[in-house]
């Protein structure tokens, strides 16, 4: 297998961009739906367990080394192991949404009073949904990359 064109650049550049942005193209509307569908059905901290699960099965679609569940509550690890050896990668996101009203009139709004994903929660489980299928894709350079999905920590 040819090593990833990303692995071969030490920092971020406008031709990495593209070629990040190539590889999640077929995936666009995918995600947008994502977001779309988590930003409609928002769970407080602590309930998120239809989140979860949403996000846990999408992870398992891309078939990485290792799922864990039920950290803290409805926490997930995911973990995509590369070859060589080198740095750990973590992304951590969170899978709540908070106590405010959705004053937002789009039609994927949220669907529960006094619920709403307005904190950008949605977004950054996109992003890190984004993040797998990258990784699924083209497998990473350095020893271990890991994702971790969850509340608020205490």
């Amino acid at each position: 297998m040819q090593s990833s064109p990303l692995c071969k650049r030490s920092a971020f550049s406008i031709e990495t961009m593209r070629e990040a942005f190539d590889t999640l193209a077929p995936f666009l509307s995918a995600l947008i739906g994502l977001r779309k569908c988590l930003h409609e059905k928002p769970e407080l901290s602590g309930t998120e367990e239809h989140t979860a699960e949403k996000i846990r099965h999408l992870f398992s679609l891309y078939e990485p080394d290792n799922i864990f569940s039920g950290i803290g509550a409805h926490g997930i690890a995911v973990v995509f192991e590369g070859k060589k050896p080198g740095p750990t990668v973590f992304r951590r996101c969170e899978l709540d949404a908070v106590s405010i009203q959705d004053l937002n009139g789009f039609q994927y709004r949220s669907r529960k009073p006094n619920v709403s994903r307005v904190c950008g929660h949605d977004g950054d489980m996109t992003i890190v949904a984004a993040l797998g299928s990258i990784l699924a894709n083209e497998p990473p350079c350095s020893k271990l990359q890991g994702i971790q999905c969850q509340s608020p920590l205490p």
